[in-house]
């Protein structure tokens, strides 16, 4: 869920960030009410992982087509 409305109404591709490492690429889709449902089957296999991390979303910045989002992982 988007509270902050970061996100766009239309389908975005997010990019995920981890240690600035490693870079994963989303497809994104509006559904209803701020939410967001991203749509791909590596998005499993991304979080199971990563349960318990801390993920923290960017909004675009000028100038990019895209969003981003960092994880951090929690001990």
């Amino acid at each position: 869920h988007d509270r902050s409305r970061t996100l766009p109404d239309v389908p975005i591709v997010l990019t995920v960030t981890e240690d600035e490492n490693q870079c994963w690429r989303f497809e994104c889709c509006p559904i209803e009410g701020g939410m967001h449902r991203i749509r791909c089957t590596e998005w499993s296999g991304f979080v199971g992982p990563r349960i318990n991390a801390r993920l923290t979303l960017y909004a675009q910045e000028d100038g990019e087509n895209f969003h981003r989002m960092k994880v951090i992982m929690r001990d």
